[in-house]
Parts: structure tokens; C-alpha cells; sequence
């Protein structure tokens, strides 16, 4: 895998049911990997002690600040990985919004 590219997951209030990134890794992907959290979401100290440095948390306020909200998406989380790209040497990315499993 390519050293300058990384998989940004974005979620919120699931850490024990992160089916991505677990299918990532069932897959063979041996690439950097990151779960993109906002500052919300009450279970940021599970998703720590389940992926340690990997966790990237987010202001959402502050970021909804410096964004165009004029969608339905609310999207900052995307937003916010182009910025993280700048803290961890990456040179592209992927992101991918973590599924629920029905």
C-alpha cells in the first residue's frame, strides 16, 4: 500500500459496531486507516480505547462555522479530512461513512 494515501471512516455512536473498518481488515487492506469522530459524540472514550491513535476528533461547531452548510448532508466531516491530511503526511484519501448493518 501506498505510504502517502489513508482511509478516513467517518462515524458517530457505534464504536463496537465499526463494520468497516472491520471488513478492511478481513479484506488484507494494510493501509493507514483513521475513524473520524465529531466532538458530539458521547462515545468518544470507547472509540479510543477500541482504536487508540487512529480516533481523529473534530470541533463540529467549529467547523460548521467554516463551511457552507447549504446542503442536507452535513458534510464537515469530509471538510475535516482534507485538513487532517496536512497533520499525518498523507497525499490522498478515501472517505467512507461507516454503514449500519440492519
Amino acid at each position: 500500500m501506498r505510504d502517502d494515501f489513508c482511509a478516513f471512516i467517518l462515524t458517530h455512536g457505534r464504536p463496537d459496531r465499526v463494520h468497516t473498518y472491520d471488513t478492511l481488515m478481513r479484506a488484507g487492506y494494510t493501509g493507514k486507516v483513521f475513524i473520524v469522530i465529531d466532538d458530539e459524540d458521547k462515545t468518544a472514550a470507547e472509540y479510543r480505547a477500541r482504536f487508540g491513535d487512529k480516533v481523529l476528533q473534530f470541533c463540529k461547531a467549529e467547523w460548521a462555522e467554516k463551511t457552507d452548510e447549504g446542503d442536507n448532508f452535513q458534510q464537515e466531516g469530509h471538510r475535516v479530512c482534507t485538513q487532517c491530511l496536512l497533520g499525518i503526511g498523507a497525499a490522498s484519501w478515501v472517505p467512507i461513512l461507516c454503514a449500519v448493518r440492519r
